[in-house]
């Protein structure tokens, strides 16, 4: 049984986590699994696409959180594999990229570092960061029968 709620991700959002940590806690916790105690602290230098604007860390948060989930429910690892490329695609379609500095190329300062306080940058980590964890979330869903 999952739980189906973006409030799941949002109380990590909103209290400073990044997005790797927020997608990928807020899916477990989607379906009550352990494993926060680690991918928390393992997740701190994914925020920024590993700091430096690589994929994104909303999308390695979640692939991170498919692969266990589905794993500890008994799917084997091609079938994993196909489902995350699956995600991968899906993602790509609707940002036509994986990259953080693709999503944030509005947001970087003449320095090349992204400016975190610009208007519309946190909306729009946000919006990555909910369609990231929809996505993932109607993959397991669809594996796990609770469409």
């Amino acid at each position: 049984m999952s739980i189906n709620s973006f409030s799941l991700v949002m109380k990590y959002w909103d209290a400073k986590s990044n997005c790797a940590q927020s997608v990928s806690c807020g899916l477990l916790d989607s379906y009550n699994l352990e494993g926060k105690e680690i991918f928390y602290p393992a997740f701190i230098h994914f925020g920024a696409g590993f700091g430096e604007y690589s994929v994104c860390g909303a999308i390695s948060g979640a692939l991170s959180a498919i692969g266990l989930i589905l794993s500890k429910n008994g799917l084997d690892d091609d079938k994993i594999r196909d489902l995350s490329n699956q995600f991968k695609r899906t993602l790509t379609k609707k940002f036509d990229s994986l990259l953080c500095k693709d999503y944030m190329k509005t947001f970087f300062s003449e320095s090349g570092e992204i400016n975190w306080n610009l208007k519309g940058r946190h909306e729009k980590c946000t919006e990555i960061v909910q369609k990231a964890y929809e996505v993932a979330k109607e993959i397991i869903d669809s594996c796990l029968g609770n469409s």
